[in-house]
Parts: structure tokens; C-alpha cells; sequence
């Protein structure tokens, strides 16, 4: 039996951000947020969406390391934070 896909992506979020991650995702299901153990910001859909983000989250989550975990056909719409920011892992 293949495991689920989304289940591995959050389980690929547990497994390399520490337990006090935010994580940014374009996903809209919940399954990330479950078992992933993390904060989950779900629904971001591009670049323009995480730059309005970013700033309210290091407010409301002072000291917290932030993420963004991009399914592979989400891409292309962070073509900035993903030629900007260290990547962490590939999958």
C-alpha cells in the first residue's frame, strides 16, 4: 500500500523543523496541520501572499522559525522565496 502523499509531506515538516516551526503552506488541507505537529499557515498561494504574511507571523510568533513547505506543483508560484531562502530539503 503507497502511503498517503499528503501524510508523508507533513510527516516531512515533523521531521525537519524543529516542534516550535511556523510553516507556510499552499496546501488547504488539514492533514499537514495534524501530522505535522506544527503551526501550519495553510492556504498560501504565492510569493506576493507569503510577503504579506511573513511580518504578521514574526508578530504574533516572536522567536518562532519560520518555514515554507512547497509541494512540488506549488513551484512555480514561489519562484522568489525558493531562489531566495536556504532550502532545507527536497523531496
Amino acid at each position: 500500500m503507497q502511503p498517503d502523499p499528503a501524510v508523508e509531506y507533513a510527516r516531512d515538516i515533523e521531521r525537519n523543523t524543529p516542534a516550535s516551526a511556523v510553516v507556510f503552506s499552499s496546501s488547504d488541507s488539514m492533514v499537514p496541520v495534524y501530522y505535522s505537529r506544527r503551526h501550519i499557515i495553510r492556504s498560501v498561494s504565492d510569493d506576493e501572499a507569503l510577503r504579506a504574511l511573513a511580518r504578521k507571523t514574526q508578530e504574533a510568533f516572536p522567536g518562532s522559525d519560520i518555514y515554507l513547505a512547497i509541494p512540488p506543483d506549488s513551484l512555480a508560484q514561489f519562484a522568489c522565496a525558493s531562489s531566495r531562502f536556504t532550502l532545507i530539503k527536497r523531496t
